[in-house]
């Protein structure tokens, strides 16, 4: 099994790390506190396009990053196969190119922190695609 780049795992923490910082601010405090886009965080995180089923997308932002750290976890012991995870990434840059379409061609906002979680999302599959088994 061919392994995977050293840097998915640090960035697949990171964005784990950013999904409970956003899902605890949002549960808590009425604005985002760090946004460096200003307010676009906010029109953002109050927009018609905020969750998904009832749920807000912070929170499965947040699901997703456990799913894809506990896929990455059951692929590097050899629990899985390797497609598992390309498919659950691939799931999650899918669903975060959606989200980064909805703020720049519907919303005409960026949120930052957004942004920054649906880029690397996209970033982790695109690495793991370039190590799949050929």
């Amino acid at each position: 099994m061919k392994k995977l780049h050293k840097g998915v795992p640090f960035l697949m923490l990171f964005v784990l790390s950013f999904c409970v910082y956003l899902a605890v601010a949002d549960a808590v405090l009425p604005n985002s506190p760090f946004c460096l886009t200003g307010e676009s965080c906010d029109i953002v995180k109050n927009s018609a396009y905020s969750s998904l089923f009832g749920v807000k997308l912070t929170w499965w932002g947040l699901l997703f990053s456990v799913v894809l750290l506990g896929c990455y976890v059951l692929d590097l012991k050899g629990h899985i196969p390797r497609e598992y995870l390309t498919f659950i990434s691939g799931l999650g840059a899918a669903f975060s190119s959606y989200f980064l379409y909805v703020q720049v061609v519907i919303l005409k906002r960026i949120c930052s922190n957004c942004a920054i979680v649906d880029s690397i999302i996209i970033l982790i599959f695109v690495l793991i695609l370039m190590h799949r088994e050929k």
